[in-house]
């Protein structure tokens, strides 16, 4: 459902903690969205998909770029800087354990791409390179 209404004021903005360059809506089901000025609003499940194998080269890095964004959009929020280093302490407990879930994760991304290397390899998958 989208309904065009009057775009907020700057001080609105702001007072809501919608300052330029921080726009993002609290919610990812309700904001603003800049470019059209239109209030929006999710009332039920309304989730689609794009039929990748379809589409050519071009479009599918198009289509990549587009959900890297918008990922990128959701996770980018942060909260109050005072707030989390008050929850975290002086001790590096979660240093230490955000280095080491960084280092088995990048392990596991290792053993993964080995396993679809070897996958292709052995013709268990098709592959297009050069594309």
């Amino acid at each position: 459902m989208s309904v065009n209404v009057e775009h907020p004021s700057v001080s609105d903005r702001r007072a809501r903690g919608e300052e330029a360059g921080n726009r993002t809506p609290p919610s990812s089901h309700a904001g603003w969205e800049p470019a059209t000025i239109r209030y929006w609003r999710q009332l039920r499940d309304m989730k689609g998909s794009a039929v990748v194998e379809a589409m050519s080269p071009s479009a599918l890095g198009a289509y990549a770029r587009n959900c890297g964004w918008t990922l990128t959009r959701a996770h980018a929020r942060s909260g109050d800087p005072i707030a989390i280093t008050e929850y975290l302490g002086d001790s590096d407990e979660f240093d230490r354990a955000i280095a080491d879930f960084s280092k088995r994760y990048a392990d596991q991304n290792e053993r993964d791409y080995q396993e679809f290397v070897n996958a292709v390899r052995s013709g268990k998958l098709e592959a297009l390179e050069g594309v």
